[in-house]
């Protein structure tokens, strides 16, 4: 089997929105409107009986997403010989955001600001994008949906390049919502890698983050050289360097846990080898557990693996064909496990590990050009598992998409692609056996692929298709460029509200 720690990846639990009544059925339910949720009718809250708590399911129309600001050096300090300083040399970093479905509102601002760079339409209910250049403030993309629907949703990616400097390659990631929990499994904090967790508050009030490591040194939790925890003020953000906490360490697994208010939380990474760049990313939280959908054949191919529970793991290369076991390892429980794959072999499009205990699973894959130069990295990790969901790609940006079918029974979908001014230009349908995977090019769908929607036939909730877009290449062909952007879910999130009924006033 495959998993992960912790709760599973619906999106009720990742919301982890708990409201306690104590005064009466009309008050929550105001309140719920305040929030942005749809909760039952009245009638369906006065039964229950005095003093007894109780939870009713309650869906969120509101959905909030933040895009992280441009991708950055973590060490800037001016120390020595100009010639031999860091430099981010000529980085942009472009995004997209998009809308689908029918809203009541909608609006696209950087943090902390009045100033609207995107006032959505709502007199539409098909799909609308913006996109633009991040500069070094992130951005927080909200909408309110007229209904929960199948289709329905925002989502939305930042990709970053550059050909000069110390970031030369591309990083990428999608825009994700604020989470209570988050989890992270990340490469070595030792000489030549930097790490800066970013935690971002969007909430009008401040909160304070709790960050527990595990790294491959020892099976309990790392005592950090820094403090453990972070307080981050209302509509603000703070870093921290996961280096200098927690140095020396051949992988790192962290956990981030919010006090008071949801947090969207991203590592920015930066790796160097003396003088020489070797790649840069902004990694996303972990989504979920299964099947990696970027491995790109004849790249060097690591994996790290985490687990509260000790055990055999084994891990499989997917192509076109099936599964094809490369290679074992013992896992140790509170331990961070890399695994040495070499290069992954030609006509491989995803990988997965097999286990009896729930783990998680990250894949660094490195490009190296010509004269090893310079080189450049991703860390893949498993997507979602929607019935629908989207990829929002900046202007310029083509990727190859990876799909791959974990499950045991041959599954359909549809793959449908709009242009920038929310025009479908083009579908695909493909129809995977199981246990294989299959890899197309964006421009197989449309050639001016501005977002792209999977729909799974014959499923609701959880599928079992995994995708994602891979973006790799440059027009000079002299600069190595890989980075994964995973899909966002467009499907109904609800969240559990607990209930106690009182028949006090409440004046």
């Amino acid at each position: 089997m495959t998993g992960h720690c912790g709760p599973r990846n619906t999106r009720a639990s990742r919301i982890g929105l708990v409201v306690a009544a104590s005064t009466s059925a009309l008050a929550l339910i105001a309140g719920a409107v305040a929030l942005g949720v749809v909760v039952p009718d009245e009638s369906s809250l006065m039964p229950l009986p005095t003093g007894e708590g109780n939870s009713v399911s309650v869906q969120q129309t509101v959905q909030t997403q933040v895009c992280p600001a441009q991708m950055a050096l973590i060490d800037t300090a001016s120390y020595g010989d100009e010639a031999f300083r860091t430099t981010s040399g000529n980085i942009a970093t472009h995004y997209r955001v998009a809308a689908l479905g029918g809203l009541v509102a909608g609006q696209f601002a950087h943090l902390n600001s009045p100033n609207m760079l995107w006032d959505m339409a709502t007199d539409t209910k098909g799909v609308q994008t913006f996109a633009d250049t991040a500069d070094d403030t992130a951005t927080i993309l909200q909408a309110m949906l007229t209904k929960q629907q199948e289709g329905y949703g925002i989502a939305g990616s930042a990709v970053s390049s550059a050909t000069e400097g110390d970031l030369r390659g591309t990083s990428a990631i999608a825009c994700g919502q604020p989470e209570l929990t988050a989890r992270f499994l990340l490469p070595s904090t030792k000489t030549g890698y930097a790490q800066q967790l970013v935690l971002t508050n969007t909430a009008a009030k401040p909160t304070t983050v709790h960050i527990r490591v595990h790294g491959t040194s020892s099976s309990q939790a790392l005592a950090l050289n820094t403090e453990s925890a972070v307080t981050i003020n209302a509509q603000s953000n703070q870093v921290m360097n996961l280096s200098a906490a927690a140095p020396n360490e051949q992988g790192v697994y962290v956990e981030v846990t919010s006090d008071v208010a949801p947090v969207f939380a991203h590592v920015r990474i930066v790796a160097m080898e003396g003088l020489t760049p070797k790649g840069s990313e902004q990694v996303a939280s972990l989504a979920s557990d299964g099947v990696i959908t970027s491995i790109m054949p004849q790249l060097t191919t690591t994996a790290s693996i985490y687990s509260d529970q000790s055990g055999k793991a084994t891990w499989y290369w997917i192509d076109e064909q099936g599964e094809h076991e490369a290679k074992a390892v013992n896992v140790h429980a509170g331990t961070v496990t890399n695994l040495d794959l070499g290069k992954a072999p030609d006509g491989a499009i995803g990988a997965v590990v097999r286990s009896e205990q729930s783990l998680d699973i990250v894949s660094s894959i490195m490009q190296t050009m010509d004269g090893e130069q310079q080189s450049d990295f991703m860390m893949a990790s498993p997507s979602i598992r929607a019935t629908s969901s989207a990829i929002a790609l900046p202007q310029d940006v083509h990727a190859t998409l990876h799909v791959v079918n974990g499950g045991t029974d041959t599954t359909s979908a549809n793959f449908i692609a709009y242009n920038a001014d929310g025009k479908e230009v083009g579908s695909k349908k493909l129809e995977l056996q199981a246990k294989t995977g299959v890899s197309l090019e964006t421009q197989d769908i449309a050639q001016d692929s501005a977002v792209i929607v999977m729909q799974v036939q014959g499923h609701h909730g959880d599928t079992p298709l995994q995708w994602s877009a891979t973006v790799h290449g440059t027009s000079d062909h002299q600069t190595a460029n890989l980075a994964q952007i995973l899909p966002t879910a467009l499907e109904p999130s609800s969240a559990s509200v607990a209930l106690q009924y009182s028949q006090r006033v409440v004046s």
